[in-house]
This record gives structure tokens, C-alpha cells and sequence, in this order.
């Protein structure tokens, strides 16, 4: 059997499920015989009785010493065994069965694949021949029950019960490390590792036991590894709830040579955890010699040996051991059970306190100790020594060795009495200093995959983290820590391989089908014909093979060399397939057919660089190096284009990659000399729409709102709205550039925050970029590497590499997505129905000056946005701010001007500021519109928003005089009060009162603060509560309108930036610091629940709650918005025992 197998045991043959048959030394794993004893059974003996002899033939045994052997072939039924299926297997819902992993006499196991959870389990079954028995499926639901009523890091896991066809099946972790039996194969384990293997066997053990179960039948072959190493307990098919009774009480159950006394002697109902402990010291001792205490060459002479003999001492064997771990043996060896470590825990202590250096609770047994067992073992000798002793003795004597040996037993019982309490103490300890080492070993390996990203981190992280927590509270950790560790991972970009596919061909083209089912993987060369191959990038599978054939193509040296595919697209309803090839050639597949043929004609002079489809699918258009670019209707017979784009006025030959974008009004880009915008049915260019420099063609989203072109330096990622390259892109290791050589090309996830690119031979190293924060995030190294391709959805990557296509799971969780610009963000407004306006600059003036902005509304996760306006300012202040309210966005883009966006649109005229150029100013409308509150130095207004007239203004004219630190800097308005922060630190409650012709502002309530000025202000949503941040990082939360403190916070070690609450009364604060923290209300104060700073992270601009309490943040100089589902985050940190 496979090592990866989790459940079905070692290779050979050999299977750690209940009910399979055991192929190895080991004896068999499950036998059920009942023995006819009388009630009273004789004490066990040396001698090997008739009943015994039967029962140890019926299990499959040679009860003779001859035999020359300790395993027999299985167990001896009435029918042959039932034979594996091999051709089919069953339909388990919600399961794709891959394999068979092993099956025995009872039952088997396959290896499946969670459909949904896309990950690998095993199912085990009860066998179809055995599903009628009463007894077979009882005994399989108590291993289930068993399984799964332990929870526990060294106990496989159980995923799921259920029952198929009337056949009851258990889905089981899957572990890929193999079983002990396979590292005792190879010889002895270490002493420290064998110690640390039994000391986490013991604590799982310890778990089973709290859980009500006793196990039974632990031996090596039922302790399976998983990928990192760590062992855990499987096969519970002989497991004993304390309410079951299927266990005759005369059953002898489990393996002969890891039985205790008490199962060896048929006492099998009575059994305990004393039971398991037993068998973990057999396991322990077979660790350190390479041998079992109780080896012989026939089972009955096992069986006989465990009731009557002692094991020889492990040191005899080997020396070198230490003396603690003979006596840790031989306290699990001990005959009675009551004289064994009373639970596996205390097991486990004398482990770790052994692995630490710590003194073990075990005492070697003395002169009189030993006698006292010889005693009780010849009862009848020792009677008549102690008769003839006594009639040479005289009754003085007798009396002052009486007397002596009571001293020595009180001084022997106080001497016990403060070892116990030194060794109780010590074992606190150890136990607190172990959890606390594995608790910050587990958090610093997260910390350094995070500095050094690797594929895959964040999936490992996740799992540290889940095992950490496990440990946080007795290891004195931070759940907060965990849980800002665990939003990393989940907002960090990382890729992990799932599937290979198309092994062995050069393949030079990726197209995902629009529903991200298929996978097109079209080869790059082929003297005959080329082929694609339509993939299932879930598994690699070969879904069905095209092929096409092309002409000889003329070499770059002369001579000729192999025509094959440079790209290839789906149709959006995923009928059509269009590849473009060296040669020219155009080739074309309808996919409705069952057997499509391939659809040829000459549609270029040179080398195809881009194809794409009308979003109506109708036509497609495509792009050569020989600067053409053409329009074909998508059912035609290819011969003549529809249309064809002018040649390049500069006489630029080679025409690179293109797209047709939706909406209105529809343009097709390609790159030209720059990049072209042409009306899609003629290909006329719009030269108004031209971005000039824009040369290099690598990819660009599906919108078209973000290009990605070579550089002058590095990656260049272009705003087509702005006509701007919105920031450059290099590689550290590499200086100014993105990546080593030519560049082949790149693929961008649809909403734009993740590139990939490569490099072909010349580099050998794909690279993960992060295009909201614009920096490097991942390398891949894979070799020459040709083409790469995200799926519609983002959530995988295919890259052919090295003869290969390796399709990788991408990090898109549903707790964290991005609205991204190619170009900074430097405002965002959450709309009451949770739409969100994002605004953006160029990142570069004009040659006038002025500077464009572009602003998109994001109707909901997963869409399109659409662009709201695109506008050229002469900007006079760096305030760039956007404020929602009850049917628009107030927003200030540096102009000296509060414009208001409603329905789509900008309507003007706006609020003039009216301030000395370079002055920052606030303001916020209130919830209902009306009314719109603006701080500029000293001076509060309120303006009539719909009127864009003012109402009335307060001067803070004496704050101004006396300190200098008059100055209002921000403000947060509700449908009553208004909350407005100063420089001096006061933080003033206002509101509106109208009168007469004119009205006032009036002061409710001002609050004067220690931690220096406010920066933030926020009012609750019911107005009940007003936070404000100041420079120094404090949060002060107080009650509207009395100023009692409900909170005063160190949230920060910087410049608090923006404050927010949520509908449900929870917190955001943001800062220069790079930290977001998210708090709850409890009690009369504030918990703090999760610090999202990702990886790489730069400091807070905004922060503000939507519908749903989704949690939206700006970061400074980042292209775009994160967006957290508080819920959801909530949700998964739950399910990794880390929640709130």
C-alpha cells in the first residue's frame, strides 16, 4: 500500500482500519471469539490451556511453539473473503471516489475527494457481505461514535457519517506520512524521538479516555504520520464506549503481543484505560530495542509470557539507554493494572519531564519491593519460607525488626509523600514550559513564512495557527495575536499546486472557458499536428483532445521550423475556440459538436499575438506581428475578414495583444505602437482614446480599466481612463527590473489585484505581484516557463512550465476582496445600499498642471465597476476626501471645491472652499443630505447642501488667540449633532438650529482631551456615542450628550487617521501605523477583537463600515480598497478555535 495512504496502514499489504486483514508480523488486527470458561476462571498460567489453544486457532494462530511463526495468515471464517471491487466503485454523496486503499475481512477503505472542499479524505465502509450483520454494523458505528466524540491534534480526524445504498460509510482524514511499523522497519527509534512519539500518543490517548472510550488495540501499525510528521491514533474498529455491549465478557479482542494481562486473559469487557496504557509501554519498549518485550515464536507462547513472565529489562538490551526510560517501561509493564500509571496523562508527564530534564515520577523498586512481588507471585513457597523463618526467629528479635521497619516505613512514607509534591510541581512546570515553547514555535514560523514567502504559506499558516490555539490559554498567548496572524494569511497572495496536466507536451497557450470548468491547453510546436487538450483544472484530467495541422514556418535563421498555437480563447458562452498560431494560421473549434474539426485559413502573414471575443460572441478579432489587425464573424467560413484596422500611420510593423471591452460606448484595444482604441465594427482607430507609450503588451483586465506593459523600468501598469502609467513594478533582487531577459508575457486576475509573470528560459521564475500595493509577493520557481493564465473567478492559476501545466488553488477567500485602480486611490464612499465610489488620481500632472481623476462605482463583490466620471482639475489643496449620504457622494478631488455626485452624475455648481492654496480642509454631509458641515482652519459652517448656500459658522477665534491651536481638522455629522475635533485636543458636540432669518450653530458640549490634538472624529450610528483619535494613538469613546467616558484606548503608537462605528456598535480605528483594529462594545467598554495589518501593508488613510458590517479600508499610496466581511472572517477564525 502507498505511504500517502492515511488509514489502511503500511506497504505489504498491511492495514491500520478495523476489519482489513493484516498482512505483516503484526497479529491480526480485529478477532472476536468467545471462549466457554467456567464463571470462576482459574489464574493465568505458563501452561497453554485447551480453550485458549482453541481460541488462538480460531483467530488464525499456531498455538504450537514450532510453528516458527506469530502471525497466521487472517483470521479463518466459513467463506472465503470477499473479493475487492476493481472495476467500479460506490457513489458516496458528495464524494469522488479516486481509489482503493486496502480492505479486509470486515471492511475497505478508498481514497476520495471532497467535490466541494476540493481536498483528499478516505471513506471507509463496512463491506456489502457484512453490511446485513447486526454485529459488523454496530461494531462500525461505535468506531465512528469513538472517532468522532475525540477531538484531539494526534487522533485522525473524522469529517463526516453517513450512509450509502444502505451501507454505512465514515469519512477519515487523510494522512500521507505512513505508520510506525514502517519506521520500526528501518530499526530503533531514537530515545528523545521515541520518548516525544509516546508522549503524544499518550496525550491523545488521554484525550480518547476523557471521551469515554477505551481504544484497545494500539500498536505501531495503527499510528499513522501525517505530511509534517506528527503521529495519530487511527483504527478505533475495537474501541469500548463505557454504554456499549457487543463485547462478550470472555471476548479476547486485539493483537496478542500489545494485549495487556487482563485482555490477554479474556477479561476483554472489563478492560480499561489501563488497557491502552499498557500497550503504549509495549510500543515505547519496541521504540528503544528494535524488539517486543514478550517475542515469541507462536501466539500462545505470546499469551503466556504476558500473564506470567517479565519483559527483560531494556537497558540489558541496549546500554546506552537512559535509566529513566527502563523505569517508564517497566511502570507500564506492570502486571496489575492498578500499579501502571494511573492515567496515560501521567504517561505522558514522565515523557516530557524526561525529554526536559526534569526528574521522572517513577522510583526504582528496592530490595523489599522486589521481594513483595516475588512474594506475590509464589504465594505457596513464600508461605512456607515464612513458616520455617518464623520458628528460628524468637519473638524479641521479632518485635525490635518490627519496630525498626515501622520507622522505615514512616520515613519512607514522608520521604514518598514530598517526592510526590516536588514531582507534582515539576511536572506543572514542564507541562507550562513545553506548551509555551511549541505555542511560539508554531506563531514564529508563521512570522518567518511571512518575511520569507514561500508557495503555500498561508495555508500552513492557517494550520500553525489552528494548532496554536489549542495552546494560546495555557501558554499565556494572545487569541488577538492569532487572529491578526490568521487575517494576514487570509489577506496575503499565495498560490499552492493542485493538479499537472498535459505532462510531456511544450505547450505555449492557456485559456480558462468562461465558467472556469475547462482549461484549454494548446501545444507550441509539432512537426505533424499540433494538439490542445481540454482539462479539467480541478484534477489535470484530459477532458478531450483537438488537433489541427499547420504549415512550415520560415526560421529566424533560414530553413524552416514547426508552426504551433501562440494563444487561444473561449467564446463567452464557451461554443467557440479560436487558436492563433506561428504560422498565421487561424484555427477554430465548435464545441456543441460531439466530434468538432478543426476550421483552418491563412488569417495572417506572421506570428498570431492576440485573440479575443465580441462580449456578444459574434465576432472575434485577431492580432499579428505583421501590425495587422482583423474582424471575423465567429460562425464564418474565415475566408475574407469582416474588417480590418488601418495600417499604423507610423509604419510600426508588429501589432501585440488586444481586447474588446464592454459597456458603451464598445472599443476594441490593442497595442500598436501604444494603445489603439478602434470602434469594433469597423476597426477605425479613436485617436482621442490613443495612450501613447504604452508599448510591450503583457495583459489587462477584463474591463479594461488596467494595462500591463514593459516599462522603462520594470512592469508598467497603465490607467487607461487617466491615459497614465500608474506606477512601475521591479523585482528588489533585480534592481530596476521586473524580471531576468525577454519578456514572454503576464496574466492578471479579472478584478485587476494580482498579476503573474514570466519569462520564459531566459529567467525560469514566475512571479506573484500584488497590484493593489504595488510589490512583489511571490516567486515560483519552475523552470522555462511559456504561458500562465488566471481562471474567470481568480481562483487558480495554470502556467505551462518545463513540459508541463501546473494548475495552482490562488488565495481568494470570501473574507477578503480588493476594488482596484491601476492608479492610487485616494478617496471611497460606502452608499447606504453598500455600493461603493472609489476615486483615483494620476499619479502625474500634466503639462498644465492639472491633474485627472477617475471615479468607479462597485456595485458588489465579484462585478464590474462603472465609471461614475473622468475629470482634469487644477488642483489647490491635497484634500482628497468623499462622503456618503442619502442619495449621493459629497467629494473633493484637490480642487477648492465639495462637488455632489447623484444618480451617476456630477451636480453642479458645487461648495467653494475658498481657502489659501495648499490648506487642507474637512467636511461631511449628514445622513439625510440637507445639510452639508465643513471645518477650513479656525471656522465651522454648515452649508444647505441642496441650495449650496451657507447657514451659519462658529469661529473658534479665542482657542485661536490664546494657544494658537484654534484649528478644526475634522468632523462627522448625524441627522442631529455634529462632532468636531481640534488641534488643541477638544472635541466639541454641535448641532444646527434654525431661527428667524438666519440660524446659529450651537455648542452642546465640549471635551477636552490629554492626548494631544484630535485627528478623528466618528458619531454611532443611533448619535448615542462619540469616538475621537488623536496624534499621539489614543481613542477616547464618550456618551452624547453627557461626555461620561465609556473608553479610553491605546489603540495606536501613531497618528490615529480615521475612526468609524458599524450598525452592530463595533469599532474601527485606523493609523499611520499600519494597523486597522477592530473592537466590540462589552459591558461599558471596548474588547479588542482583530488587528488587520497584511503583509507588506503601508499606513491607513480611511476606514469605514458598509451594510453588513463589511469593513472597508484605504491605505496610503495603494491602488485600490480592501474590503473585509467582519462575518465571515468571524466565521473561519471560529472554525480555527480562535473566534470571538
Amino acid at each position: 500500500m502507498p505511504t500517502d495512504d492515511p488509514i489502511a496502514g503500511p506497504p505489504g499489504g498491511t492495514e491500520a482500519v478495523p476489519g482489513s486483514a493484516i498482512g505483516s508480523d503484526e497479529a491480526v488486527t480485529e478477532t472476536v471469539t468467545r471462549v466457554k470458561t467456567p464463571t470462576d476462571p482459574e489464574p493465568p498460567t505458563a501452561t497453554v490451556t485447551p480453550d485458549v489453544a482453541a481460541l488462538l486457532a480460531e483467530m488464525g494462530f499456531d498455538a504450537e511453539p514450532d510453528s516458527g511463526t506469530t502471525c497466521a495468515a487472517p483470521p479463518r471464517t466459513g467463506r472465503p473473503a470477499e473479493p475487492g471491487p476493481r472495476t467500479g466503485f460506490p457513489a458516496v454523496p458528495g464524494y469522488e471516489i479516486v481509489g482503493e486503499l486496502g480492505r479486509g475481512g470486515m471492511g475497505v477503505v478508498y481514497k476520495a475527494r471532497h467535490l466541494r472542499l476540493n481536498r483528499t479524505v478516505a471513506v471507509k465502509m463496512v463491506l456489502r457481505s457484512r453490511a446485513a450483520n447486526p454485529i459488523a454494523t454496530g461494531r462500525f458505528l461505535i468506531e465512528a461514535e469513538a472517532m468522532a466524540s475525540v477531538r484531539h491534534p494526534h487522533v485522525v480526524q473524522v469529517f463526516e457519517f453517513g450512509e450509502c445504498e444502505g451501507n454505512p460509510f465514515l469519512v477519515l482524514e487523510y494522512l500521507s506520512g505512513g505508520s510506525l511499523t514502517e519506521r520500526l522497519a528501518a530499526g530503533r527509534v531514537a530515545p528523545n524521538d521515541a520518548a516525544r512519539i509516546i508522549a503524544q500518543l499518550a496525550r491523545a490517548a488521554a484525550a480518547i479516555h476523557a471521551a469515554g472510550v477505551v481504544h484497545r488495540d494500539l500498536k505501531p501499525g495503527n499510528v499513522l504520520f501525517d505530511a509534517d510528521g506528527l503521529p495519530k491514533i487511527s483504527d478505533f474498529g475495537l474501541a469500548k464506549r463505557a454504554a456499549s455491549d457487543l463485547t462478550e465478557t470472555q471476548a479476547v479482542m486485539g493483537t496478542p503481543a500489545y494485549m495487556a494481562p487482563e485482555q490477554a486473559d479474556g477479561r476483554t469487557k472489563f478492560v480499561g484505560p489501563p488497557a491502552d496504557v499498557w500497550s503504549l509501554g509495549v510500543i515505547l519498549y519496541e521504540c528503544l530495542v528494535g524488539v517486543r518485550p514478550f517475542a515469541a515464536p507462536a501466539a500462545s507462547e505470546v499469551l503466556a509470557r504476558i500473564l506470567t513472565s517479565d519483559p527483560l529489562p531494556v537497558r540489558r538490551v541496549a546500554r546506552e539507554l537512559a535509566p529513566e526510560l527502563e523505569l517508564i517501561c517497566q511502570k507500564c509493564l506492570e502486571k496489575e493494572p492498578a500499579r501502571r500509571y494511573g492515567t496515560a496523562d501521567e504517561l505522558a508527564d514522565d515523557l516530557e519531564r524526561f525529554l526536559i530534564g526534569r526528574p521522572i515520577s517513577v522510583r526504582p523498586l528496592g530490595r523489599l519491593a522486589r521481594a513483595a512481588r516475588w512474594v506475590r507471585r509464589n504465594p505457596v513457597v513464600a508461605a512456607l519460607g515464612a513458616f520455617a523463618a518464623a520458628t528460628l526467629l524468637i519473638v524479641p528479635p521479632a518485635a525490635l525488626l518490627y519496630r525498626s521497619r515501622l520507622k522505615a516505613a514512616e520515613e519512607l512514607t514522608e520521604a514518598r509523600a514530598q517526592a510526590e509534591a516536588e514531582a507534582r510541581r515539576a511536572e506543572a512546570e514542564a507541562r507550562t514550559a513545553a506548551t509555551v515553547k511549541e505555542y511560539h514555535n508554531l506563531l514564529g514560523r508563521v512570522r518567518h513564512a511571512a518575511s520569507d514567502p514561500q508557495p503555500g504559506w498561508t495555508w500552513d499558516g492557517l494550520r500553525d495557527l489552528t494548532q496554536a490555539g489549542g495552546y494560546a490559554e495555557r501558554a499565556g498567548g494572545s487569541v488577538v495575536e492569532l487572529r491578526s496572524a490568521a487575517a494576514a494569511c487570509l489577506a496575503a497572495p499565495d498560490v499552492r499546486e493542485a493538479a499537472v496536466a498535459a505532462r510531456g507536451v511544450h505547450v505555449r497557450a492557456l485559456a480558462f472557458r468562461p465558467d472556469a470548468k475547462v482549461l484549454a491547453v494548446a501545444e507550441g510546436k509539432a512537426w505533424i499536428g499540433c494538439r490542445v487538450f481540454l482539462v479539467d483544472p480541478t484534477t489535470g484530467t484530459t477532458l478531450r483532445t483537438l488537433t489541427f495541422s499547420g504549415p512550415p514556418v520560415q526560421g529566424s535563421g533560414g530553413g524552416f521550423a514547426q508552426d504551433g498555437a501562440r494563444v487561444v480563447a473561449f467564446s463567452p458562452d464557451g461554443r467557440w475556440l479560436v487558436v492563433g498560431c506561428r504560422s498565421g494560421q487561424v484555427c477554430r473549434w465548435d464545441l456543441s459538436l460531439e466530434k468538432p474539426a478543426a476550421a483552418t485559413w491563412a488569417g495572417h502573414r506572421k506570428e498570431i499575438t492576440g485573440v479575443a471575443f465580441d462580449p456578444d460572441g459574434a465576432f472575434f478579432y485577431t492580432s499579428a506581428t505583421d501590425g495587422t489587425v482583423k474582424r471575423w464573424a465567429t460562425s464564418g467560413t474565415g475566408k475574407e475578414p469582416a474588417a480590418a484596422a488601418p495600417p499604423d500611420p507610423t509604419g510600426t510593423p508588429a501589432a501585440g495583444g488586444l481586447i474588446a471591452l464592454p459597456g458603451e460606448p464598445r472599443r476594441l484595444v490593442f497595442e500598436r505602437n501604444g494603445l489603439e482604441s478602434a470602434a469594433p465594427e469597423t476597426l477605425a482607430p479613436v485617436s482621442t482614446e490613443r495612450v501613447p507609450g504604452a508599448g510591450g503588451w503583457r495583459a489587462a483586465t477584463p474591463t479594461g480599466s488596467l494595462f500591463l506593459t514593459d516599462g522603462p523600468t520594470g512592469l508598467a501598469v497603465w490607467d487607461r481612463a487617466l491615459r497614465q502609467c500608474g506606477r512601475n513594478l521591479a523585482d528588489p533582487e533585480l534592481g530596476d527590473s521586473a524580471q531576468r531577459g525577454y519578456g514572454r508575457g503576464a496574466t492578471v486576475t479579472p478584478c485587476g489585484a494580482l498579476a503573474a509573470t514570466f519569462a520564459g528560459s531566459t529567467d525560469g521564475t514566475l512571479r506573484l505581484w500584488d497590484l493593489t500595493r504595488g510589490r512583489l509577493a511571490l516567486r515560483v520557481v519552475l523552470g522555462e516557463t511559456l504561458a500562465a493564465a488566471f481562471s474567470p473567478d481568480g481562483r487558480r492559476l495554470a502556467v505551462a512550465a518545463d513540459h508541463k501545466t501546473v494548475i495552482y488553488d490562488v488565495r481568494r477567500g470570501p473574507e477578503t476582496h480588493t476594488l482596484t485602480h491601476a492608479s492610487p486611490v485616494r478617496a471611497f464612499a460606502v452608499r447606504p445600499d453598500g455600493r461603493v465610489v472609489t476615486i483615483a488620481a494620476a499619479p502625474h500632472p500634466g503639462a498644465d498642471g492639472s491633474v485627472g481623476t477617475v471615479a468607479l462605482e462597485w456595485p458588489a463583490v465579484g462585478t464590474a465597476p462603472r465609471t461614475l466620471w473622468n475629470r482634469t482639475t487644477q488642483p489647490v489643496s491635497p484634500t482628497f476626501a468623499a462622503a456618503p449620504f442619502a442619495g449621493g457622494v459629497a467629494f473633493s478631488d484637490g480642487s477648492g471645491w465639495v462637488d455632489f455626485e447623484c444618480g451617476g452624475a456630477i451636480q453642479g455648481p458645487g461648495i467653494r472652499v475658498g481657502l489659501p492654496g495648499g490648506d487642507e480642509y474637512a467636511f461631511r454631509p449628514d445622513r439625510t443630505g440637507q445639510r452639508l458641515w465643513m471645518t477650513r482652519q479656525n471656522r465651522l459652517t454648515v452649508f444647505d447642501a441642496p441650495a449650496r448656500t451657507p447657514l451659519a459658522e462658529w469661529r473658534n477665534d479665542f482657542a485661536d488667540f490664546t494657544s494658537g491651536l484654534g484649528g478644526l481638522v475634522c468632523v462627522d455629522a448625524g441627522e442631529r449633532y455634529a462632532a468636531v475635533g481640534g488641534r488643541d485636543g477638544t472635541v466639541r458636540l454641535v448641532r444646527y438650529e434654525p431661527g428667524g432669518a438666519a440660524g446659529r450653530i450651537v455648542i452642546d458640549a465640549t471635551w477636552t482631551g490629554s492626548a494631544g490634538a484630535a485627528t478623528a472624529v466618528a458619531l454611532s450610528g443611533d448619535e448615542s456615542l462619540v469616538a475621537a483619535g488623536s496624534h499621539l494613538g489614543r481613542v477616547v469613546v464618550r456618551r452624547v450628550p453627557g461626555g461620561g467616558v465609556v473608553a479610553d484606548l491605546s489603540a495606536h503608537t501613531d497618528r490615529v487617521t480615521s475612526v468609524a462605528f458599524s450598525a452592530d456598535g463595533r469599532l474601527a480605528t485606523a493609523s499611520r501605523d499600519k494597523r486597522v483594529r477592530l473592537w466590540r462594545r462589552t459591558g461599558d467598554g471596548f474588547e479588542l477583537l482583530v488587528n488587520l495589518a497584511p503583509v507588506g501593508s503601508s499606513g491607513v488613510r480611511q476606514v469605514a463600515f458598509g451594510p453588513g458590517g463589511r469593513l472597508l479600508i484605504l491605505r496610503e499610496g495603494e491602488s485600490g480598497v480592501h474590503s473585509w466581511d467582519v462575518e465571515r472572517l468571524r466565521t473561519r477564525l471560529a472554525e480555527m478555535g480562535i473566534g470571538w
